[in-house]
């Protein structure tokens, strides 16, 4: 009996004993007791405090100081914006910096070595040479000569016929045109000349050029030497007349005229 009441006696005294209710936050903490759990759960709560706190600080701050960093926002601003060259400035700087480089070239060309005023005055003895050396044709039989030949008397003529045509065709073939008048509006210009004919001539290209109203002053500068009206330039080529706006060459029968650009 005794064991019995001592049993009953335990059981009226855990049902004394409060049990969690199911809807308390702490209820799993409570249940299983566990202690690293608690600490983890209160470590992080700390640590979002301190990040609430630090962000608040921020704020605060950043607040409190916005119309000093306006200030030097707006002075920093104005400064660049004086140390910027304005357009009057930019375009006197290049005039300025124009000038100098021009004067600068100047001062550079009106220097010349004496090796290059040698080799400029051997160049000028070449030229000199050369144009000395030039080719210069004989002079052709005149009209009236080759015709006197043919102009015989009446006995001659009908007893040599045939050898006197031929005499006269050939006198004929050697009469000069160089005295007859010519005209730049016959000429071809250098440009439309064929292939063939462009292989058959020297190089027209006219490096310099001087126009005088005295024919004997004008001349041109082709390949390196000097050439005046009337000269031989190469075989059956020659330099007729000089004007402002073209230079007029013969090459054998053919007017050919050359612009000095």
């Amino acid at each position: 009996m005794s064991i019995l009441l001592d049993s009953l006696k335990q059981n009226k005294d855990d049902e004394g004993i409060a049990v969690p209710s199911v809807h308390d936050s702490h209820f799993d903490d409570d249940m299983l007791n566990d202690d690293d759990l608690i600490r983890s759960n209160q470590l992080w709560k700390l640590i979002s405090i301190l990040l609430l706190i630090v962000l608040s600080i921020s704020w605060i701050y950043f607040y409190l100081n916005i119309p000093r960093i306006s200030d030097s926002l707006i002075k920093l601003s104005s400064k660049l914006i004086e140390e910027k060259p304005t357009k009057e400035q930019v375009k006197k700087l290049t005039k300025q910096s124009v000038a100098e480089t021009s004067e600068a070239n100047k001062n550079k060309v009106g220097i010349i070595k004496p090796s290059a005023v040698l080799a400029n005055n051997k160049s000028n003895d070449d030229n000199d040479n050369l144009r000395n050396n030039q080719y210069q044709p004989k002079k052709r039989e005149n009209l009236s000569d080759s015709f006197s030949r043919v102009n015989t008397s009446k006995e001659n003529i009908s007893n040599t016929n045939s050898i006197q045509k031929n005499e006269a065709s050939q006198s004929i073939s050697y009469i000069d045109f160089s005295n007859k008048p010519y005209s730049s509006e016959d000429a071809i210009f250098y440009e439309e000349l064929s292939t063939e004919l462009l292989m058959n001539l020297p190089n027209l290209d006219i490096d310099s050029y001087a126009v005088s109203s005295n024919p004997k002053k004008s001349f041109i500068v082709l390949n390196g030497s000097f050439y005046g009206e009337g000269e031989t330039i190469a075989p059956n080529l020659k330099l007729l007349s000089i004007d402002k706006k073209n230079v007029l060459f013969k090459y054998k029968n053919q007017l050919i005229k050359k612009n000095y650009k």
